[in-house]
């Protein structure tokens, strides 16, 4: 039986910042720090938006009307 590819790996982040930091830095500091998987190039959320607009936006829901600009009296 062939083994499957990786879809992801595994990273470190930083809960104060939110930077990546090393897989090692998180055993060190585990209070401030987590461990998550990480989807590697082309395995990721794909197809999240359409054509510049939300596709997780309802397609009913209409754009907001426009702003209208008065003179400074």
């Amino acid at each position: 039986m062939a083994t499957k590819e990786p879809q992801s790996r595994i990273g470190g982040r930083d809960s104060r910042s939110g930077r990546f930091i090393p897989v090692e830095e998180t055993k060190w500091r585990p209070d401030t720090t987590q461990r998550e998987r990480i989807p590697l190039p082309g395995y990721g959320d794909t197809g999240r938006y359409d054509k510049g607009r939300r596709s997780d936006l309802a397609p009913d829901v209409p754009p907001p009307p426009p702003i209208r600009k008065t003179k400074p009296r």
